[in-house]
Formats: C-alpha cells, sequence, structure tokens
C-alpha cells in the first residue's frame, strides 16, 4: 500500500483512536469500504474539518494523440465495392432474364437458368462480404456512412479538405461519449474533428480503444498521412461534476479517495472516478455529488483509523487462522 506523507504524519494519533475514543467497521470480503465513525470530541481532537462539494462544468481538455490515417485502402475498398455492386446487378438482371425466356416457351435451357442464379448469388455474396469488411477493418463510424457519404469524404480527402484521423488518450480517458474535438497541434494551428465511431483496433501501448474522426477547416493540410502528434482534445460540449478540493483527496492502491461526511459521527470513503486535473483538485463527472460534505483537514488521520483497526482485524483473525500478512 502506498501512502501519501500526510497519512504518516497522522500515525501518532492513533495512540487517540486506540483508546476507544473511535470506532471503525473493516471492509468486507469483498472489499467493501465502511463508514468510520468518531464522536464529535474526537473529531475536534483531530482538527477534521469539511466543506461542500460544488457543481462546476468542464469543457474536458485532455492530453491526447492524434494520428492520420492512409485513406488509401478504404478508397480501394470503396471502388471494389462498386465495382461488386454493378456486378451483382447485372448478375442479377441476367439471372431474371433467364428465368422468364425458361418460362415462355424454353427459349433458354433450365441449365442455364441455374448457371444464371448460382452467378447472381456469387455476386451478391462478395458485395456482401466487401460491405461488411468496411466495418471489420474501419470501424462501426465508417460502415454508418452510406456509399454516396463515403465517397464525398474521399473526394474531399483527395481534394486537402478532410484529413481521417485516429484519435487516442492513455487508457481511453475521456474518449466515451466524445463527439467533437478541437485539436490543438501547436504551431500547426487547429483543426475540428468530428467523431464517426470507435477504431476496429486499439492501440497497446495507451491501452486505448481509439476513435476515428474526419478532422476538417483550414489548418488540415498540415495533416500529411501518417503523422503522428500528441495533441490537446477539448470536447465540444462541457461536462457537469463537481471539483474534489486538492486538500480533501488521499492516495492509496493506486486510487484517489476523499472522505465524505455521511452523518454527524460518520465519514465513507469514495474513489474520486473518472478524475481530471483542475487547478482546484481534481473534476469528476461521477461519484460525488454537489452539496456532499469532503474532509479537508484531518482525511489522513480518518484513513489511519479505518486502515488500522482494518490490520487489527486481520491481526486477530491471523491468531485463529495460523497468520495473515498485512501490508
Amino acid at each position: 500500500m502506498t501512502l501519501s506523507p500526510a497519512v504518516r504524519l497522522a500515525a501518532p494519533l492513533l495512540m487517540l483512536l486506540a483508546l476507544g475514543a473511535a470506532t471503525a467497521a473493516r471492509a468486507d470480503a469483498d472489499d467493501k469500504v465502511k463508514p468510520v465513525k468518531l464522536p464529535a470530541e474526537t473529531q475536534a481532537k483531530l482538527g477534521l474539518k469539511s466543506e461542500p462539494l460544488k457543481a462546476e462544468t468542464s469543457a474536458a481538455s485532455l492530453a491526447g494523440f492524434v494520428k492520420v490515417l492512409d485513406p488509401g485502402p478504404l478508397a480501394q475498398l470503396d471502388s471494389d465495392i462498386d465495382a461488386a455492386d454493378a456486378a451483382a446487378q447485372a448478375s442479377q438482371a441476367e439471372f431474371e432474364r433467364a428465368q422468364a425466356l425458361n418460362k415462355d416457351g424454353q427459349a433458354v435451357a433450365t441449365k442455364q437458368v441455374e448457371a444464371a442464379r448460382a452467378q447472381a448469388r456469387a455476386d451478391a455474396t462478395k458485395l456482401a462480404l466487401l460491405r461488411r469488411r468496411v466495418g471489420l477493418e474501419w470501424g462501426d463510424g465508417i460502415a454508418r456512412l452510406s456509399s454516396r457519404q463515403r465517397a464525398q469524404l474521399l473526394a474531399d480527402i483527395g481534394a486537402g479538405r478532410a484529413a481521417l484521423v485516429r484519435i487516442d488518450t492513455p487508457s481511453g480517458e475521456g474518449l466515451a461519449g466524445l463527439k467533437a474535438v478541437l485539436l490543438d497541434l501547436g504551431p500547426l494551428g487547429a483543426v475540428r474533428a468530428t467523431v464517426l465511431g470507435t477504431a476496429r483496433t486499439g492501440d497497446p501501448r495507451l491501452l486505448s480503444p481509439g476513435l476515428i474522426a474526419t478532422a476538417r477547416g483550414a489548418g488540415v493540410r498540415s495533416l500529411s498521412i501518417g503523422l503522428s502528434v500528441p495533441v490537446k482534445l477539448t470536447a465540444s460540449a462541457p461536462v457537469r461534476g463537481v471539483v474534489a478540493p486538492r486538500a480533501a483527496l488521499l492516495r492509496s492502491d493506486g486510487k484517489t479517495w476523499v472522505y465524505v461526511r455521511t452523518g454527524p459521527d460518520t465519514f465513507l470513503r469514495k474513489e474520486v472516478e473518472d478524475a481530471r486535473r483542475n487547478p482546484a483538485g481534481l473534476f469528476t463527472p461521477a461519484g460525488l455529488k454537489a452539496g456532499e460534505q469532503v474532509v479537508t483537514q484531518g482525511a489522513a488521520a480518518l484513513f489511519a483509523a479505518e486502515t488500522n483497526v482494518s490490520e487489527e482485524a486481520d491481526a486477530k483473525g491471523g491468531d485463529d487462522k495460523g497468520g495473515k500478512d498485512t501490508d
């Protein structure tokens, strides 16, 4: 377990807590956090202070990476689909003509009708496969485009009016629900991109699912194929949430926590989820609510009380079971 220096400084307070001034509940077997209970007198001795969380909106600004994709394979696939569509229509028409002539006096042999039917079916199957490949290779966003929309996109890319890009962030942070972003390319300028959908393959280095987007605007000509640059992503729609004050934050087990006052003498440790940096602390759109009281002074002592009781319970259990390692 990795604790902040503030937690280690709170160790002397454990002697006070050990005298019976405080009680705490340990976690269940499923590691669910239980409240910590401290009498008002003990809270005063520890100097506990709390403040309410305020509702805020944040135009999510994230550090990410953009890679300009080569549209050549998509253009080739689009061309193959057009050719296969024409072939499928022609073979289907040929089959229907042969079938009609076969009924009108056997002008066409049944064998020829069967051959025409087989050809029409083969061409239709090939066309279906090519259309399916769009989604399999380029993701659901490109697959949802109609043939006309896909052709227009490729025409715009060829004319330098658009670019096809892939957007990634570390661990995919902030990608969920993203519709449009402003790509700040630094000296290359800013380009607005519209998200089409998720990418078909993930980025193993960033552990990101990736998004496929179309970038448009005056600076799009600077997006050469293969260019990969770090960017600042700004979502077009602000997100509502709260800011957990820096003084309330605790780090443990690779996660960030705050203590929320749930009653006059009870406190519950909550994880700060989907956090984004903010000048005052961490902005979070979920998990914490406006109006909740978070501990801004004495959180380390609360954590020490909670974990001390847990460790003592583990030790007692270990005596009965032959001993148990603790952090």
